[in-house]
């Protein structure tokens, strides 16, 4: 309780620096009680109090980073235009389109990949979060008896988890839009995000699992796309 009223204060007062400063002085103080003054200090008492310093102030930066955004501001500098979905067909779950003003969120994948299958599990993590509002559906050049092959033969495969316990749409294509998708943004392997902004342009995209902790990238750029004042921009233009 006192050090989560510390961190509460801090944030109040000022930002990552001034926390990790508080925290930093508090695991000082506990120490000086431990070993009775400064001058008994080990060199390993120093470098327990710098080390709880520098991981407060990395996390919060880190932390300050996410929350943090201007919901005028893109997330891509680029504005390029979504590739058409219609010709998706679907193994599970509902058709998603363009052009009804939704936030769509695409995974290009493949059950043969290891990071494809490990994908989908943190796919389905920020689905749980943002499903509510946001449309998710996760495409393979897969054909539909290779799907149900993987699902039959597939159980030994490393992360494999049953395509019927995600509860986004899976849909197979015949390799055109994955490779229009890679072709507009430079991107040559799987698995990879795409996030379809109200205007049909792709807000952002990326590697599903992210630069700190498995889907946390993801779903904050989700989080930043439903965010966005898309209909100011539209009032402008």
């Amino acid at each position: 309780m006192l050090v989560r009223s510390i961190v509460k204060t801090a944030g109040w007062l000022g930002g990552p620096l001034l926390q990790a400063c508080l925290l930093m002085s508090c695991a000082g103080y506990l120490t000086l009680n431990y070993v009775g003054s400064i001058a008994a200090f080990s060199l390993k008492d120093f470098a327990f109090v710098g080390v709880v310093g520098a991981s407060v102030l990395i996390h919060r930066l880190r932390l300050k980073s996410y929350i943090e955004h201007d919901p005028t501001v893109r997330l891509l500098e680029t504005t390029t235009p979504a590739h058409d979905l219609d010709s998706l067909e679907y193994y599970q779950g509902a058709r998603v389109r363009l052009g009804e003003d939704e936030v769509i969120a695409v995974l290009f994948f493949g059950t043969w990949c290891k990071s494809s299958r490990i994908a989908l599990r943190e796919f389905q993590k920020v689905f749980d979060q943002y499903g509510g509002a946001v449309k998710f559906v996760a495409v393979t050049q897969e054909d539909k008896t290779e799907l149900d092959n993987y699902g039959a033969h597939g159980t030994k495969a490393s992360y494999y988890t049953p395509l019927a316990d995600f509860r986004f749409g899976i849909a197979t294509e015949t390799g055109a839009l994955t490779k229009g998708y890679q072709l507009a943004h430079g991107i040559s392997t799987v698995p990879h995000v795409y996030l379809i902004g109200r205007d049909d342009t792709i807000f952002w995209h990326g590697h599903p699992l992210g630069k700190f902790e498995a889907s946390r990238e993801t779903a904050d750029a989700t989080r930043r796309t439903l965010a966005y004042n898309f209909a100011a921009k539209e009032k402008a233009a």
